[in-house]
């Protein structure tokens, strides 16, 4: 693609370099144009070599006078900077006045003879003389005002045309212009003055202000139209960039509407510098931003260094063009003249964009190409190679139209996919709809939403929380006549929930999280007054906007209450293995004996508590040491919650003697409770798990009356009795003795069994204890 541009740069300015070649239709004499047979039309072309006089204002009674002094020629059409002043033999530049004088024959062979005379720059007054009496004025026409300085001259540029009396004595005249020019870089005639038929400069007249006004208008309508697609969609920057190359192109066409500038206003300084800013201006951001629309649309085939460089371009010359349109340096200015050497770059880039079939890209290559055929056609015209009509507005609106068709194919794909993508997404709401009622119908949660600003819930929720709280009516209930009111929470948890949803729905979900705590996450709920009550676990979720605003709050129920018991129930069993597997560790008869003498000591310590007859020193001191002793033989049995609920209470006894805490008698009575209650539990599981039933072994006797009969059996003198009764009344006597006393291996035994959990308590090393 890369030598494919080079070669067409190389071939499009061979071509220029030949064109410039061909010989130039016109005057072969300096000084005098003649009429030359044409096809089409009668016409009489001021081409050609021009009496020229600098920093003169010949006027029509010094033409003789001046014809009679030694000729000085200048080329027209072209500009006087590179004239040399005979007085200084220096460059002219662009700024100053001069005057043109030119002889045309051959004007009897026009019928209907008028002239037309094309803007200079940038302003000008002439006059036709009879050459036969150069003091006769056939004809005056002027555009601006021609002065000797830049305050008495006003610049205007309009093509003009007049016709001409009708004097067949008259073949002859004089071509006498001022121009004066203070107000932009060239001065001088840039275009071809001439004679022609006046029906026919009306008919063209007529045609080009039609022509382009009509395109005028077809410009700036597509443009309108692709700035309000890129308003409604401000991702399309094709649209932004094809509407700025079309009011770009726009201020260029203002210009080419003939007497258009003139009738907006009056001609001045001011509007003439506006006027010219914007049109060359206009020419840079036409290249850019049309640069700029064909990446946007093809953006793999075009270059993005390529785009840069084009603003860059544009750019670098506002300043120049805007604010130095007398001082700019003529390199400027040519540099500009090449600005449509871009074109090349962004056809190449369309090109490529063609052969890899992108979508729309022969519409911007036909485009392209309809506006290089019609600016080469225009161009043979211009150089006089050939005759014809100028078409570069047509292949400038064709253009146009082209470009416009990649964005009214690319929208128009857009808005079918944009449907399609609709009735999909309308068919995924209905199936998403279907969804969420088949979940609210069957799922065995109680959903629903609470909504601003009253916190109501709304009108979706499941079915299964109408069987939850017992009520058909849900829509429009607040969520204390849902669920609250006849909860079990208290009124101020109520009213925390309840400020919390105040202080979140419509607020930012930060509000929400700061106030989540305050939403309670159980709950125990009673449908009627004589019902059971069911415990609810409740889930709090915030439902949040485009806006990260919380919209509604979600609330889910789940009914736990079943699996709360089952939960009870599991941990129940558990326990109970823990102390089966406690209980094996021991024979029955010292459980039994340690149950015993804990409910004595239990029974004893609440006569103490309620007489609190003694000083209340010593009477939290038998406490403590009662519960002490509990706790002792506990651990020496290793039954471990009964030792951890004693050691509690403990604590508590240790607390009141060293004045920590206030006597309580409520307390102390719960405490007693509580450990009553674990003992009665190991004793429930000994009965159920090992039929351990002590009421079943053991035979009520005071251990006064065992003691006093074990006593008597001792008196018995032993000659008084046989060796065999002898005997009997020994192991009666031994059998006695061992229930009312235990022997001291049997009571080192038992008081060594929780050596070793006090020694880790007291990070000791375990002693070792022989009987």
């Amino acid at each position: 693609m890369k030598r494919l541009g080079s070669l067409l740069n190389c071939v499009f300015l061979g071509l220029l370099f030949l064109l410039q070649l061909l010989p130039e239709a016109g005057a072969a004499v300096p000084g005098v144009a003649q009429y030359t047979e044409r096809s089409g039309r009668a016409e009489l072309l001021l081409k050609g070599e021009w009496r020229f006089f600098w920093k003169r204002l010949i006027t029509p009674d010094q033409v003789a006078q001046a014809l009679n002094e030694p000729p000085v020629y200048l080329k027209v059409p072209g500009g006087w900077n590179d004239f040399k002043d005979p007085a200084s033999g220096r460059e002219v530049g662009g700024l100053g006045y001069a005057t043109y004088l030119i002889e045309a024959q051959g004007l009897t062979k026009i019928p209907d003879l008028a002239f037309y005379m094309p803007f200079a720059s940038s302003s000008y007054r002439l006059w036709i003389l009879d050459a036969k009496n150069p003091s006769r004025i056939i004809l005056t026409m002027e555009n601006g005002v021609v002065g000797t300085s830049e305050e008495t001259s006003i610049p205007q540029q309009d093509a003009r045309y007049a016709r001409l009396p009708t004097d067949p004595s008259v073949d002859t005249v004089y071509v006498l212009i001022q121009v004066a020019n203070f107000h932009w870089i060239q001065g001088g005639l840039f275009f071809d003055a001439g004679f022609s038929e006046f029906s026919y400069l009306q008919r063209d007249q007529e045609r080009n202000k039609i022509i382009n006004l009509l395109l005028l208008g077809i410009v700036v309508i597509i443009g309108l139209y692709n700035l309000s697609l890129f308003l409604h969609r401000r991702t399309d920057y094709g649209s932004l960039y094809l509407g700025i190359f079309c009011f770009a192109l726009a201020f260029q066409y203002v210009r080419h509407v003939p007497n258009l500038l003139t009738f907006l206003h009056e001609p001045t300084s001011f509007y003439f510098w506006l006027h010219r800013s914007a049109y060359f201006v206009a020419g840079p951001v036409m290249a850019a931003s049309l640069n700029s629309f064909v990446r946007a649309n093809f953006p793999k085939q075009s270059w993005r260094s390529f785009e840069i460089f084009c603003w860059a371009y544009a750019a670098l010359l506002v300043f120049p063009l805007v604010f130095m349109q007398t001082s700019m340096p003529i390199l400027v200015f040519r540099v500009f003249q090449m600005g449509w050497v871009l074109s090349f770059g962004i056809l190449i880039q369309v090109t490529r964009a063609w052969r890899q079939k992108e979508e729309a890209a022969f519409l911007s290559l036909l485009g392209s190409a309809m506006l290089l055929a019609a600016f080469t056609h225009d161009a043979t015209i211009l150089m006089k190679i050939r005759e014809g009509t100028m078409v570069l507005p047509y292949g400038v609106a064709l253009f146009v139209l082209m470009q416009s068709q990649i964005v009214a194919l690319r929208f128009t794909k857009a808005f079918h996919q944009s449907e399609r993508l609709g009735r999909e997404l309308q068919k995924e709401v209905e199936r998403q709809t279907r969804d969420i009622k088949s979940i609210l119908k069957h799922i065995k949660q109680g959903i629903f939403t609470l909504v601003p600003p009253f916190k109501q819930a709304g009108d979706q929720y499941s079915d299964h929380l109408v069987h939850l709280l017992g009520k058909e009516d849900i829509t429009g209930q607040t969520l204390d006549q849902l669920l609250l009111k006849q909860s079990n929470l208290n009124a101020d948890s109520r009213s925390q929930i309840e400020a919390a949803l105040d202080a979140t729905l419509g607020e930012s979900t930060l509000a929400y999280e700061m106030n989540e705590d305050s939403f309670v996450k159980e709950l125990s709920f009673q449908k009627t007054p004589e019902g059971d009550k069911s415990i609810f676990e409740v889930d709090w979720n915030p439902i949040v906007n485009k806006e990260a605003q919380v919209e509604k709050i979600l609330v889910s129920l789940r009914d736990v209450t079943e699996v709360r018991r089952l939960k009870t129930v599991a941990e129940q069993r558990e326990e109970d293995i823990r102390i089966l597997i406690e209980l094996v560790q021991i024979p029955e008869e010292k459980f039994q004996r340690f149950l015993s003498k804990t409910k004595e000591y239990i029974a004893e310590n609440r006569d103490i508590i309620l007489n609190k007859s003694e000083p209340r020193s010593e009477v939290i001191r038998r406490l403590f040491m009662n519960m002490h002793t509990i706790k002792g033989a506990a651990r020496t049995y290793s039954l471990k919650s009964i030792s951890s609920s004693a050691h509690d209470v403990e604590q508590y006894y240790a607390a009141l003697q060293r004045d920590e805490v206030e006597w309580n008698d409520g307390k102390l009575m719960a405490d007693l409770d509580e450990v009553h209650r674990i003992l009665q539990h190991y004793q429930l599981v000994g009965e159920e798990r090992l039929g351990w039933n002590s009421s079943e072994k053991l035979v009520k006797i005071s251990r006064a009356k065992l003691e006093q009969t074990l006593y008597f059996l001792q008196t018995i003198p032993p000659a008084s009795v046989s060796p065999q009764q002898e005997q009997t009344l020994k192991a009666m006597t031994d059998k006695l003795g061992d229930l009312c006393f235990d022997s001291l291996a049997v009571l080192i035994e038992e008081a060594s069994r929780g050596l070793d959990s006090i020694a880790r308590d007291l990070k000791k090393s375990t002693p070792i204890i022989a009987v």
